[in-house]
């Protein structure tokens, strides 16, 4: 193909077709590739969660509870997410658990959110022992309420579920990892096709000609060296013609 030559769709698809075994096999190379790292070198590891409910009226005399308290506990969770990823909860938590995790070690495990909205929130830990991230979780559930009263008055926090051990890790994700890794293949087996394609400017045939110059051939040359007479090939009927001609004039 010479550079700067246009790719249409048709091209496209018979330069893939040319070059389908290559693509197959840097395509499976790849998702086997990511398959294997993901489940021999990747650590699984395990999330454990507790859920929690924010209450913004502490010692409610009536079970009624108005929107406006709904309203209000749901903006002070962001409040009471960033009160339990502070150094004084987590310092009491690292000494509570007694598992020699430092404050910033269980900050980097720990992940906090709100669920939809809600006026409950989540804390998930995530490690490569399912038993002490719910350990760590559930140090964290025990001490962020009394914890977190200090700071907000009015409020309170009630636990809702403890976390349980996992027993599927959470991370990686071998199918969605090899999948990944198949479709990379097939881009990148792809890419390395067209490249291969577009930098060979060697004209291999008449149709490289008409893609390359945008002309008809008008004519081929043929091959008369013919090893093997028995091939009854283009050159050897035209030199049959010419010892017909020449017994012809003698």
């Amino acid at each position: 193909m010479q550079v700067g030559e246009e790719l249409d769709l048709k091209r496209l698809i018979e330069i893939l077709l040319k070059k389908i075994k290559l693509i197959i096999i840097i395509t499976l190379i790849c998702g086997i590739a990511t398959f294997i790292v993901t489940r021999l070198f990747i650590t699984p590891m395990y999330t454990a969660t507790a859920s929690i409910y924010v209450n913004n009226t502490k010692g409610m005399q009536s079970n009624r509870i108005d929107t406006a308290d709904l309203s209000a506990a749901q903006q002070l969770v962001n409040t009471y997410i960033e009160i339990i990823k502070s150094d004084s909860v987590l310092g009491k938590v690292s000494s509570a658990s007694g598992l020699g995790y430092s404050v910033k070690d269980i900050r980097k495990m720990m992940k906090a959110s709100a669920v939809s909205e809600t006026e409950i929130f989540q804390v998930a830990i995530e490690n490569a022992e399912p038993e002490i991230a719910v350990k760590l979780v559930n140090t964290i559930a025990k001490v962020a309420p009394e914890n977190i009263s200090r700071f907000v008055e009015g409020s309170s926090v009630k636990i809702i579920d403890y976390a349980k051990i996992p027993t599927v890790p959470s991370s990686p994700n071998t199918l969605r990892n090899t999948i990944i890794g198949f479709l990379l293949g097939l881009v990148l087996s792809v890419a390395i096709v067209l490249l291969m394609e577009l930098l060979d400017v060697r004209i291999k045939s008449a149709e490289d000609l008409e893609h390359a110059f945008n002309i008809p051939v008008l004519g081929v040359i043929p091959d008369f060296n013919i090893s093997n007479q028995n091939t009854k090939g283009y050159g050897y009927y035209e030199a049959e013609i010419h010892r017909e001609r020449g017994k012809q004039k003698s």
